[in-house]
């Protein structure tokens, strides 16, 4: 059923994700070397950590504990942005919001800019931490993990409402109101 859908994508994210905390040579290396030794044999997860500990050099212990030991997934929250000049350039600042158990992660993050997206990774591991990135450009946003890269509990939807009876705001988006997580709601008439 449905677990068995979500367990199958939570190993296909298992990959995407160590791919991205120990590269794409080292994770290619250790796929190789995982062929040579497990050609036409099980490999447990013990033998993939293994494998990638040693292509890459990182001790991955935590990484595979709370990817394929622990249950469920974190919940990431960005709270307080702050944007200052910063000599030639800009700063951007802010929070990362996780429960508990708190899960090291590589967080991708996206900041606009006046001059286009700048893309980072912050490493993320307690329940709460600030963040400081400098930037070339003014920032016009900020969003985490844009590309889905993380295996994570997602924010609820945001729920568009018509205020009408009969009218899809899909096709007839009139006088929208946009119910946003955490309660707001910002009215758009067009």
């Amino acid at each position: 059923g449905a677990s068995r859908i979500l367990g199958y994508n939570k190993v296909a994210m298992i990959f995407v994700m160590l791919e991205a905390d120990i590269g794409t040579e080292a994770f290619g290396a250790g796929v190789r070397l995982l062929w040579d030794q497990f050609r036409f044999k099980r490999a447990s997860w013990d033998d993939l950590r293994g494998v990638f500990e040693a292509t890459s050099g990182h001790d991955l212990e935590r990484f595979f504990e709370q990817w394929v030991n622990q249950a469920g997934a974190p919940a990431l929250r960005l709270k307080s942005v702050r944007t200052t000049p910063s000599g030639e350039g800009h700063q951007v600042t802010f929070t990362l919001i996780q429960d508990d158990p708190a899960y090291a992660v590589s967080v991708p993050v996206t900041v606009e800019t006046s001059d286009g997206p700048r893309r980072f990774r912050v490493p993320f591991e307690d329940r709460i931490e600030r963040f400081t990135l400098d930037l070339d450009a003014a920032p016009t946003a900020v969003e985490i993990d844009p590309d889905g890269e993380i295996f994570r509990r997602l924010a609820p939807l945001v729920t568009v409402h018509s205020g009408r009876r009969g009218i899809n705001p899909v096709t007839a988006p009139h006088a929208l109101l946009l119910a946003l997580p955490g309660g707001d709601a910002v009215q758009i008439d067009d």
